[in-house]
C-alpha cells in the first residue's frame, strides 16, 4: 500500500433539468500549485489549469456553478470489501449537525456497526458519555474542521442510522 496525492482540475454546470455535471481530470502537481498560488481568480484563469477550466466553459452551454482544484490522496492498492462482508453505501450513519444559523445533514456510507453504539430507541448513536472511542474521536474532529456552506463553524447534534 502506498498513499498517493493526485490533482485533479473541476468543473461544475448546471443544466436546464435544474441538475449539475462535472468535468474533472487529472492535473500534474506543478499546474495545480501554480493554480493555487494566485491570489485573484483573473490570475488564476491565466494558469495552465484555469486556461483548460475557461475552455470546457467556452464548449459548455451549461452555467458555471463552480471549479477549482481538487488534491486527492489515494491508496494505490486499495480494494473493494469481499461481497460476503455486505458492505452497502444505503447502510448509512446520519450526521446531522449545525453551522451558524443553518442545519445540515451529511451521510457516511457502508457503516461499521461494531464502531458504534446504538441508544434505547435503537437508532441514535450515542455520542456523549458511552459513546466508543472511534465516534468520541469523529465528533471531536468533525467539531474542530468542518464548516456549514456559510462558513461557520459545524456542530454534531445528533448521528442516527439509516437503513
Amino acid at each position: 500500500m502506498a498513499l498517493v496525492d493526485y490533482d485533479f482540475l473541476s468543473v461544475t454546470l448546471g443544466m436546464s433539468n435544474k441538475k449539475t455535471s462535472t468535468v474533472r481530470w487529472r492535473v500534474t502537481a506543478v499546474n495545480s500549485r501554480l493554480y493555487h498560488a494566485e491570489i485573484t481568480q483573473t490570475l488564476k484563469d491565466g494558469t495552465p489549469v484555469g486556461l483548460m477550466m475557461l475552455s470546457i466553459e467556452d464548449l459548455s452551454a451549461g452555467n458555471l456553478i463552480k471549479k477549482g482544484v481538487i488534491l486527492d490522496t489515494v491508496d494505490d492498492a486499495a480494494d473493494y470489501p469481499v461481497p460476503a462482508n455486505k458492505v452497502f453505501a444505503f447502510d448509512k450513519l446520519s450526521v446531522h449537525f449545525q453551522a451558524s444559523y443553518d442545519n445540515y445533514e451529511v451521510t457516511i456510507p457502508g457503516r461499521d456497526n461494531a464502531k458504534f453504539t446504538l441508544a434505547d430507541d435503537g437508532e441514535t448513536v450515542i455520542t456523549g458519555a458511552g459513546a466508543t472511542t472511534e465516534v468520541a474521536n469523529f465528533v471531536s474532529r468533525f467539531n474542530t474542521t468542518v464548516l456549514g456552506k456559510n462558513g461557520g463553524q459545524g456542530t454534531v447534534t445528533l448521528i442516527n442510522v439509516l437503513a
